[in-house]
């Protein structure tokens, strides 16, 4: 599949987020850094290149338009190389929460939107739930 876009709302209707993407080389072409610096997953302060507590490793490059997936669910990132999408929120000081992202892309030259319910949340003066934001942090 073809990526084409990906989209984050607010309860406002704003659309809050810059994407990247992220290549890291298999486990023998990863130079440096420690292990976490490679996972697959990551949350921080900053953007690729501009990390303000961790740095996370691998090549990275503004938007995902035209990116090709070919990686399979059953990859093992541990070892193998992957891909994988960064979404850097632009938060403001009373904070953010996107409640979902939608996905667009292209399977087979079919243009195809994939909703994923994940919460990303960027505390402020407007959101203090513990749950999410640690004021000591």
């Amino acid at each position: 599949m073809i990526l084409e876009d990906l989209r984050t709302t607010t309860s406002s209707g704003a659309a809050v987020a810059d994407v990247w993407w992220r290549h890291v080389p298999d486990v023998a072409g990863r130079v440096g850094g420690t292990t976490d610096e490679w996972d697959p997953f990551a949350s921080t302060k900053g953007y690729p290149g501009h990390w303000n507590e961790t740095q996370f490793r691998g090549t990275f490059a503004h938007g995902i338009a035209g990116r090709s997936v070919t990686d399979s669910c059953t990859a093992d990132v541990v070892a193998d190389a992957f891909d994988s999408v960064i979404i850097a929120l632009r938060v403001p000081p009373i904070g953010i929460m996107v409640k979902n992202f939608t996905v667009t892309y292209t399977d087979n030259g079919e243009t195809k939107t994939l909703q994923v319910p994940w919460k990303l949340v960027g505390c402020g003066s407007s959101i203090t739930d513990p749950e999410w934001c640690n004021p000591d942090a």
